[in-house]
């Protein structure tokens, strides 16, 4: 593998972390936008493997929480196994579909925001809850072009020469 896929890899999670941290007021649902960061571990994990997915997940969780003042120990976790779980996909049928993406990233989101809620309760269950469970359909259809683009750079990079 192309030792270059590893610091593209990291600018396409930052790159999706600043993308979520200042999605527009008007695209929001319920005060939630979607989880492109999620999309771009699940992304970068199907593209490249485990180790990717890892790495993924492991800047993922060091931005995200970096960038929202919240626990890291909470998006360590969630982020670093999703991008190992998704990765052990790569090489199967699931790895090359776009729908399969988009439900992994809709099923994973809120069992992620349940952990975390688990580690740090928010102050308003109801409300957060609502959210989470309508924001992982917006998540999984914003999964597709997010997908599409970090599977051709990544793919681009890592193909043998």
């Amino acid at each position: 593998m192309n030792w270059l896929v590893y610091p593209i890899s990291v600018l396409l999670v930052v790159i999706a972390t600043a993308l979520q941290n200042t999605w527009p007021g008007w695209l929001l649902l319920l005060g939630r936008g979607p989880d492109l960061v999620l999309a771009t571990v699940v992304a970068v994990g199907l593209a490249g493997g485990p180790v990717l997915g890892c790495l993924a997940g492991l800047v993922a969780g060091m931005t995200m929480a970096a960038s929202q003042s919240a626990m890291f120990g909470a998006f360590f976790f969630t982020y670093m196994t999703v991008g190992i779980l998704v990765g052990l996909m790569r090489g199967t049928i699931f790895a090359d579909r776009v729908l399969a993406a988009m439900l992994i990233v809709a099923v994973a989101g809120p069992l992620a925001d349940m952990l975390r809620m688990v580690i740090a309760p928010p102050a308003a269950p109801q409300p957060w809850l609502l959210s989470t469970i309508l924001a992982a359909p917006y998540s999984g259809l914003v999964t597709a072009p997010v997908y599409a683009v970090a599977r051709a750079i990544v793919g681009a990079v890592t193909r043998e020469r």
